[in-house]
């Protein structure tokens, strides 16, 4: 029985879940998407679901189902992530032994049954032709986070594609359906209906799209794109199978603040930023740092503004340490039990704010590849500081406990900035949050910033991931 009582749109949604066979929940983070889902499993019953989602997330499943049924929930939840009781990963020979063992065990005791995998697994053989080739069609097939299955051509897209014929009933769930731009809802909606924008991609790429012919060419034909059209009849059938739902419109949550912390730069890394700046090219310690492109540029600048530069070889060269010593300073004023957070692009940041943390004598933790600290919900000691990687720091962890979000570095990736703010800034959260963005002066750090702080302006007008990139790049092409 649910323990948790849904709010409007959310039994909404179930009811929507049982009358249609496509659903999709753009649920702000925070606005409960997980709860319609379980819901439905304990209403409905269906008899095998399967649930995808990144690989910090599937131990997050497991507890969102025994947090809204209870300890006596009359449904078998099996992540296929760990060996049961070890922290060993299974192999997917052994995720298929264990899901042969657990549906026999759930048909006996007539439970319903609902198997967890991260996206990667599922994507990967043998997992892969067994998820797509049963021999009765799952019941239910939810895709958590399912915007990182937007590439039509991508092996997860693809995959998505195909499970959704072995799947009766499909549900989607994204707090950002469309991170780059409107283009990216089309493999989505291959997985959860094919009949509403089509099978053909490169149909519905042309309807809403008008290419530059003066921009990038390949295979004769053009490939930048300049603008969309017909985004009202593309909204329009989004929304015939979707929810959105912000957290502004039902959340009463603390007040957001952010915070800017500008740095002056010495002569040295002046002169370093200058040169790239103007030139393609610095030297640092007598080896040279190239950009090849504007792209590349870019990366190059930011780089620098955290500290370093990156030669030919790919030897990373100290710069300075500006922003080691702001973090230190951030710690300083704060008060010596409150925990912080650092989001943070490169690698040179994180391993900065862990020597600013030694320094300072506080906890430190860290979350990106190959490191996980955190395990869904960051529960730190006092004072501790945890570094995270956007990328692995925006989605299925709780870091309610921290109130405080140092940007370390910028991170253009509209998508991974606006899930990581929502890390703290969330259902749970009772204190005033703030955001505090290092920004060396005069530099491509402000830039971005002032391109992120317009966030709502750039959705509001469909404004792209790669329009917002041109913004970007255009002050840092080399005048020809």
């Amino acid at each position: 029985m649910l323990l948790t009582t849904p709010r409007n749109y959310q039994s909404n949604d179930v009811q929507l879940m049982h009358e249609n066979d496509a659903r999709y929940l753009g649920y702000d983070m925070g606005c409960g998407k997980s709860l319609p889902v379980v819901a439905y499993i304990d209403q409905y019953r269906p008899k095998m679901s399967l649930i995808l989602c990144p690989k910090p997330v599937v131990p997050v499943w497991p507890k969102e189902f025994k947090k809204h049924l209870g300890k006596d929930m009359e449904v078998l939840v099996v992540p296929l992530d760990r060996k049961p009781g070890k922290k060993t990963t299974m192999s997917g020979k052994q995720k298929l032994e264990l899901m042969r063992e657990k549906w026999k065990a759930a048909d006996k005791a007539g439970w319903p049954i609902v198997f967890i995998l991260n996206h990667e697994s599922a994507r990967m053989e043998p997992m892969a032709s067994a998820l797509t080739g049963v021999k009765k069609n799952w019941d239910l097939a939810v895709i958590d986070e399912i915007h990182k299955c937007k590439n039509p051509s991508g092996t997860s897209g693809r995959f998505i594609g195909k499970l959704g014929k072995k799947a009766d009933k499909r549900v989607g769930l994204s707090g950002t359906p469309m991170p780059h731009s409107p283009l990216d809802i089309w493999a989505q909606f291959r997985f959860l209906d094919k009949k509403i924008f089509g099978w053909n991609f490169n149909k519905f790429k042309s309807e809403h799209t008008i290419m530059d012919p003066n921009g990038f060419w390949a295979h004769g034909k053009p490939v930048q794109i300049l603008r969309y059209k017909n985004l009202e009849n593309l909204n329009k059938k989004f929304y015939s199978i979707a929810t959105r739902v912000t957290k502004d419109e039902v959340l009463d949550l603390p007040e957001a603040t952010h915070l800017e912390r500008f740095l002056d730069p010495d002569a040295a890394t002046k002169k370093a930023y200058k040169e790239m700046h103007d030139n393609l090219v610095t030297e640092v310690k007598g080896e040279d740092c190239v950009a090849a492109n504007a792209m590349v540029k870019v990366t190059r600048l930011q780089q620098i503004t955290s500290g370093f530069v990156k030669t030919d070889a790919g030897v990373e060269l100290a710069l300075h340490e500006l922003k080691k010593r702001e973090i230190v300073n951030i710690m300083n004023d704060l008060d010596p039990k409150e925990p912080v957070c650092f989001f943070c692009r490169f690698h040179w940041d994180l391993r900065a704010v862990e020597s600013a943390a030694e320094e300072l004598d506080r906890p430190f933790y860290g979350l990106w590849s190959g490191r996980d600290d955190v395990d869904a919900c960051w529960k730190p000691k006092p004072g501790g500081m945890l570094a995270a990687q956007v990328s692995s720091g925006s989605v299925g962890i709780d870091l309610t406990t921290s109130t405080y979000n140092v940007y370390v570095s910028q991170t253009w990736n509209m998508g991974e900035y606006d899930q990581s703010l929502s890390r703290s800034h969330r259902h749970g959260q009772e204190r005033p949050v703030f955001y505090i963005h290092l920004l060396m002066r005069d530099s491509v750090d402000e830039k971005i910033r002032a391109a992120l702080a317009k966030r709502a302006e750039l959705i509001d007008t469909t404004l792209s991931q790669s329009e917002f990139n041109e913004m970007i790049l255009d002050s840092y092409r080399k005048d020809s």
